[in-house]
């Protein structure tokens, strides 16, 4: 038996082990600096490219220098979503565009202000929006192409991320779908339950997308309407009443019109979002003074027409009209105190009783024989608002422009005091 010897008290068999795990540990170090390294490599060609959120100009989509399409984008598998037929002739429509006759000089734009939503821009593109003259629809650079409308929240399904547009492949958004390049931040805000949401910036939203139509599109049209997306809208009794019912000249006057509000800005009075038309001339006027006006206050309202974050899109319009063009809103109410746009869906406001409900937001400073109940709505409506599924839409289609005959089932199952206000409609807009 040989003896045991010993080296500095350690066995020789301990000198090759030892050897064997430093040789391990410094493979797995260079491993792990490879991969840094790789990452930091990535992370900084992800950041040379164009910045999304620093430019204050607008960019339409195909349109610029720093908006690109990414060659390595796979084209989309996506099942498209679809809609029941609609079951009427589109030749029973007054006409999909009154641009002709004594309408030639009432053109409508329809500017639809809008985060990225297949479904819901299919379905107002054959609806009321091809009544439009023109209908181009705003919407944010930074798109979730699947994301999900939680009535005005648009959330990314789990797996999805939101990216610049130019990212998608060509082809994947309609031609009339402009995208606005904004100074504020889209991200860092939650729902409810603390997934991410895109940040509504509205304010510096409009001004801006205003600012294009005017650079833009000033000569397609004579009256240039904002129509959120969950509203119903009736571009040839936008026509009725400007020509027929006021006889406004929209090139050579200034008018500011839709619903008017007077429990946020006193008597001066507000034009509620869901629709807010002005004329030619003051499309053109108040598109110079958002060109210029001052930007980026960081401070609380404080009277003036300017850019300023957290700025409310209603009274901001309100204000810079009237202090920079003098140009007061206006309500559009027929002659009967009965409402051409209407805030709620129709089937709801046909029940608002100013007596028994009160004195709320909705009626405060209006007059007191303003129209209620089932004497609320004109029979003309320029708009009805609040209608946040694409299917709603698709109904009120079928009940205002469909057949009067029982195939048309959206008509037919219809209370009796919506049906009466349906026929009123009808008849005064000349659908058989």
């Amino acid at each position: 038996m040989k003896p045991y010897r010993k080296s500095n008290g350690i066995h020789p068999r301990g000198n090759g082990t030892l050897f064997q795990n430093i040789i391990t540990i410094l493979t797995f170090i260079v491993i792990a600096l490879l991969l840094t390294a790789f990452h930091l490599t990535q992370q900084l060609a992800h950041h040379r490219q164009p910045a999304l959120l620093t430019s204050p100009i607008t960019i339409q989509k195909g349109g610029s220098a720093n908006t690109q399409v990414s060659s390595k984008s796979k084209p989309s598998t996506r099942t498209r979503k679809t809609w029941p037929k609609l079951t009427y002739d589109p030749a029973n429509t007054p006409s999909v565009t009154r641009s002709s006759g004594v309408y030639a000089n009432n053109r409508v734009y329809c500017m639809v202000p809008f985060v990225w939503r297949e479904d819901f821009y299919e379905i107002i593109m054959n609806t009321w929006g091809k009544r439009c003259d023109q209908i181009y629809f705003f919407t944010d650079s930074i798109v979730a192409l699947d994301a999900e409308f939680v009535r005005d929240f648009v959330i990314a399904q789990d797996g999805e991320k939101y990216k610049p547009y130019w990212e998608y492949p060509e082809g994947t958004f309609p031609d009339n779908v402009i995208f606005i390049n904004m100074t504020r931040s889209w991200d860092g805000c939650t729902d409810n339950n603390g997934k991410p949401k895109i940040c509504r910036h509205i304010w510096e939203k409009m001004w801006r997308s205003w600012v294009y139509v005017g650079g833009h599109h000033l000569d397609r049209a004579e009256w240039f309407c904002k129509i959120d997306y969950d509203t119903f809208f009736f571009p040839e009794n936008l026509q009725y009443y400007v020509h027929d019912y006021k006889h406004w000249d929209p090139k050579m006057e200034h008018h500011y019109f839709g619903h008017k509000l007077y429990h946020r800005n006193g008597a001066a009075g507000i034009i509620a979002g869901p629709c807010a038309c002005w004329s030619h001339k003051t499309m053109e006027g108040i598109a110079d003074v958002y060109r210029n006006m001052p930007k980026g206050h960081l401070g609380p309202e404080r009277g003036k027409c300017e850019d300023r974050n957290g700025a409310t899109e209603e009274v901001s319009t309100s204000l810079c009209l009237k202090k920079e063009l003098g140009v007061v809103a206006e309500e559009a109410i027929d002659d009967q105190h009965r409402d051409f746009v209407m805030l709620d869906p129709y089937e709801n406001q046909l029940g608002w009783n100013r007596t028994k409900q009160g004195e709320w937001w909705f009626w405060k400073g209006k007059e007191k024989n303003r129209g209620q109940m089932e004497e609320c709505c004109a029979h003309r409506p320029i708009a009805i608002h609040k209608y946040k599924f694409p299917g709603e839409h698709r109904r009120l289609e079928q009940e205002f422009y469909g057949p009067e005959g029982k195939e048309n089932k959206d008509l037919w199952r219809m209370k009796a005091v919506n049906r009466r206000y349906v026929d009123k409609v009808r008849k005064a807009m000349g659908i058989k």
